[in-house]
């Protein structure tokens, strides 16, 4: 963390619009499965009206490297005062635009939540507040993200079904370790979905 010489503006400002603030809205579908997130339109929307309030901006610093996306968050003060966070790293799991597209928004969402403090109005921020998860890939599990990778090709029916019947290990962990990847995938599906319907 880096901040400006002098914070006594930017940081009772940034206080009180924290105290302001509504919980970001949990308004999308992951479609592989059907459960509700609150993307990053909604952490930004949760933040603005606050913000505003206090002359308070964020801005983010987007810089690609060989192997993913960094972002560096910073949060303003109409007096010149700031306060930077960063730079978060996110793999990229393809290197094409749809990969870094993807690890771009991921890496602006979680940044963007952990500088401001926005939270999502879910249910399930009990399991976010445990402890990370550590724990090595299972036996198998880099084949079997391989061969994963191969049922895009038949839509997002077909992957959907795949997934789901996978083992439950290797499943665990691609959603704990390798979301980024794991979107990916779904957005590859969909769109081979969405070319067969048209």
């Amino acid at each position: 963390m880096r901040t400006s010489e002098s914070t006594s503006n930017l940081f009772g400002a940034l206080a009180l619009a924290q105290a302001a603030m509504k919980s970001a809205a949990k308004d999308n579908t992951n479609p592989a499965f059907r459960a509700k997130y609150a993307d990053l339109a909604s952490h930004v929307e949760a933040i603005r009206p606050a913000f505003a309030g206090q002359k308070l901006s964020v801005v983010q610093e987007l810089t690609s490297t060989d192997t993913g996306v960094d972002v560096t968050t910073r949060i303003c003060h109409a007096s010149g005062e700031w306060i930077e966070f960063g730079p978060f790293c996110v793999p990229v799991s393809k290197h094409d635009a749809h990969g870094y597209g993807s690890a771009c928004s991921y890496a602006r969402r979680y940044a963007l939540s952990a500088a401001v403090g926005t939270v999502a109005d879910d249910d399930d921020g009990n399991a976010a507040a445990t402890a990370p998860y550590q724990a090595p890939a299972p036996t198998g599990y880099d084949e079997w993200a391989i061969a994963l990778a191969t049922q895009t090709g038949d839509g997002l029916d077909a992957f959907r079904e795949v997934y789901s019947t996978s083992p439950a290990a290797f499943r665990k962990h691609m959603e704990k370790v390798d979301g980024a990847k794991l979107d990916a995938l779904i957005a590859k599906a969909k769109a081979v979905s969405k070319g067969k319907a048209a």
